[in-house]
């Protein structure tokens, strides 16, 4: 398997670190990706029907408050890109630690409970935080699953994160392209 870095600022983004994300919250506490300026992505080479994980897509919110993601979905995806499943964590990069390994395995063999209704109650920590082993984060990593169902390269061109907030339904729409591969696929991102 290769794994290829479609825009140079993916290491960034994963990190929490580059602003190309939009939500709709109105007055409501809103989910942010804070300092994302995608667009950004990764193209990987995988099997039909394997999963693969990835993560730190670091989100927190735009004000004190709490929303429930209910569904993360891919943007105009093709080729039978699926978003299998999806979870928070907190944010282990605010305290210095390593965060989320992107591997070839289901988030639930990796002990990572997925699905259910993922909490987000913290505001965005400023933006010149320093790492605290002692401190409790306050952002959370997006910890996605994908896979495609066939043979063919399958990909999107963005995600979109459903969630509750003061119980209205909203959407954050981040621009992050997932490109799964086909094995003799050899055309732009999926070069060897």
């Amino acid at each position: 398997m290769v794994r290829r870095v479609a825009v140079a600022c993916l290491a960034f983004v994963l990190a929490g670190g580059c602003d190309s994300a939009s939500t709709d919250a109105g007055d409501s506490p809103g989910l942010i990706v804070p300092n994302f300026q995608g667009p950004a992505g990764v193209a990987l080479r995988i099997k039909p029907d394997s999963p693969y994980s990835l993560g730190d897509l670091t989100i927190c919110l735009d004000r004190p408050g709490s929303v429930t993601i209910t569904r993360v979905e891919p943007r105009n995806a093709y080729g039978g890109l699926a978003v299998d499943a999806f979870a928070v964590i907190p944010n282990p990069q605010e305290r210095g630690e390593d965060g989320f390994t992107d591997q070839p395995k289901a988030l639930a063999d990796l002990g990572i409970q997925t699905n259910k209704p993922a909490i987000v109650d913290h505001p965005c920590p400023p933006a010149t935080a320093q790492p605290d082993p002692n401190r409790e984060p306050q952002s959370k990593s997006l910890l996605l699953q994908f896979s495609k169902a066939n043979e063919e390269t399958a990909g999107d061109d963005g995600l979109i994160v459903k969630y509750l907030s003061d119980g209205q339904a909203h959407t954050l729409t981040i621009d992050f392209a997932v490109i799964l591969c086909a094995a003799s696929d050899t055309s732009g991102h999926c070069r060897r």
